[in-house]
């Protein structure tokens, strides 16, 4: 292990995500392409068999072709992780084709924005074309949030009606942005807040625009998240993720690649900036499971405060709790006054909500109900609110 990797996970912490400590050499060899961490595998090694189908879940087979060391893979596992890259990279271009011509428009009404995942972090990666994403994310200040959307909408971009929310001001005040797309193939969501909100508040849009580079997006000129943004983003997006039930293994690869290239200084800033120096520890430590399969612990004194941990904890870092298993555990992702609108807006939603999605208030709150119980009892029903592709 080089000396900037050792420093990188020299300051243990608290346990890493369970999920981390579960996984396998075919996706850490995956995960760890490129950097000074990787651990090469052959491609006859049968863990790549075996982890098929945690590849392909996580959007990890172009990565994984260009992963696998000396030796033939399985016939079928070569096919596989072929047919998953077509098919990721035809999503790819389509997301850019639409996005270069909505983020043209931005640019003639005046609309200061910033690419946030995706190509943005895509950039930094060893082969760029190897990193997946079937949508665009962009950050705008929130003050310029419903002309983005409006314009989104006169190029032919809708919100798909299963992901109504109970009340239009949900999108602005419960959510931290919206997710649209169009007939072809394009998929935009426009953030006015970094998801979670309640942990990702620190990083602002208009911030992140101000701090980003200039880039292109098949020929357009756009502005891309920095480095030091990249890395906080693709953190936050594990929190993300984990209230799904996703292992955001991706997103990791994404902070492993940015720290590295930033170096300890320069990630602690990028933390420091994002106001989630409570949260590195949590970083280091995942990063340390996935790069040696183990993990150790901060002293109590340099974990982060309690109501931080318990946040942790409910967005499912650690598994998944009751709350993080009730699509009413969407409040602890946001700040309290915003988590009061969303509780009551879900408690007595509008009319069309409860007459479209559910005929009618008494069916929508006999439903309710029976989901408490459930998720009480163990089922998960946690939900993608927004169309989350990365």
């Amino acid at each position: 292990m080089d000396a900037i990797t050792k420093s990188l996970l020299a300051h243990t912490g608290p346990t890493a995500s369970p999920s981390l400590l579960a996984i396998g050499p075919a996706v850490r060899s995956c995960i760890t392409l490129g950097t000074r961490s990787h651990t090469a595998l052959r491609a006859d090694d049968p863990a790549w068999e075996q982890e098929l189908p945690a590849l392909l879940a996580a959007r990890l087979s172009p990565i994984a072709l260009e992963a696998m060391g000396p030796g033939e893979p399985l016939p079928e596992v070569r096919r596989a992780l072929e047919g998953s890259s077509w098919v990721l990279a035809a999503q790819a271009m389509a997301a850019e084709a639409s996005a270069a011509r909505a983020l043209r428009a931005f640019d003639l009404a005046s609309i200061s924005c910033a690419v946030i995942k995706g190509p943005a972090v895509a950039r930094f990666h060893p082969n760029p074309n190897s990193r997946p994403y079937a949508d665009i994310d962009v950050a705008v200040p929130q003050p310029q949030f419903r002309t983005a959307v409006g314009i989104l909408a006169e190029m032919g971009f809708e919100l798909d009606v299963a992901k109504r929310q109970p009340w239009d001001w949900f999108d602005v005040m419960c959510l931290e942005g919206v997710n649209l797309q169009n007939q072809s193939g394009g998929n935009m969501d426009v953030h006015h807040h970094i998801s979670p909100w309640s942990i990702g508040k620190g990083l602002r849009t208009d911030a992140i625009v101000a701090r980003s580079d200039s880039g292109e997006l098949l020929g357009v000129p756009v502005r891309l998240a920095s480095a030091s943004d990249c890395l906080a983003i693709a953190c936050l997006h594990v929190l993300n993720d984990l209230w799904k039930a996703n292992p955001s293994l991706l997103s990791w690869r994404d902070a492993l690649i940015t720290s590295q290239l930033l170096g300890q200084e320069r990630s602690d800033r990028a933390f420091e900036l994002a106001g989630l120096q409570w949260f590195a520890p949590y970083v280091r430590n995942s990063l340390e499971a996935i790069v040696t399969g183990s993990v150790s612990h901060l002293s109590g004194a340099q974990q982060a405060p309690r109501l931080r941990q318990l946040q942790l904890r409910l967005l499912g870092w650690e598994g998944a709790s009751l709350l993080a298993r009730h699509p009413i555990g969407w409040a602890v992702r946001l700040p309290p006054a915003h988590a009061i609108l969303f509780l009551a807006g879900s408690a007595v939603p509008s009319r069309w909500y409860a007459r479209q999605k559910h005929t009618g208030y008494l069916a929508y709150w006999t439903k309710s109900l029976k989901t408490i119980w459930s998720a009480a009892a163990g089922t998960d029903f946690r939900v993608h609110d927004l169309h989350d592709e990365t």
